[in-house]
């Protein structure tokens, strides 16, 4: 009588199965090693948590304190830091080693219709900014006196600006001292005077 040497679909499957997990054994460790996790920091742009609210932009007064032509604009905003690192600092940025001890107001306004724009940095601890008294690394409000150049301007610290603005266009972003950066608000402000 012949001997069938065909294997039928289900000794041929268990074969298979067989042999791959004989392969698999034989490519595992010898010890098993705990695993390695690395962990990385997101970049301070995808951070996503560091926030900034406006409360108000408004006029407190014209001329003074500021120069002859300005408005003065008290901004106030709240701000969010769970990584709890908005601090005052003590010392000022610079222009030559631009190092700083402490979190930063950045400031942006752009003057219409003369284009004069300019940005600038304050320290938190600028006699400009002040922090409300229940305001700590975490949370807290912000208050930013600012004098805004409406007037007409042909000297420097302005050369650019010819005429009188109708428009001051705001945008500002706090960073804490770890250099983390929050979203950006923006304010529009007509001039007072027309």
């Amino acid at each position: 009588m012949p001997h069938n040497n065909n294997l039928s679909r289900r000794d041929a499957l268990k074969t298979l199965a067989a042999a791959t997990g004989a392969v698999a054994l034989t490519s595992l460790p010898g010890k098993w090693a705990k695993p390695v996790v690395e962990v990385g920091a997101l970049p301070a742009h995808a951070q996503g948590s560091f926030t900034i609210n406006l409360v108000s932009a408004e006029f407190t007064g014209e001329n003074s304190p500021c120069r002859t032509d300005d408005s003065q604009i008290e901004i106030v905003f709240t701000y969010n830091d769970p990584t709890g690192n908005v601090t005052t600092g003590t010392t000022s940025p610079t222009a030559t080693n631009g190092t700083y001890d402490g979190s930063l107001l950045n400031f942006y306004i752009k003057m219409s219709p003369s284009g004069l724009d300019g940005t600038n940095d304050w320290p938190l601890n600028s006699p400009d900014i002040s922090m409300s008294p229940d305001s700590d690394e975490y949370t807290g409000t912000i208050t930013v006196l600012y004098c805004v150049p409406y007037g007409e301007m042909t000297s420097p610290p302005y050369p650019e600006a010819k005429g009188e603005d109708s428009t001051a266009y705001g945008r500002f972003y706090l960073q804490n001292d770890i250099g983390l950066v929050s979203n950006s608000i923006s304010i529009t402000k007509d001039n007072p005077k027309k």
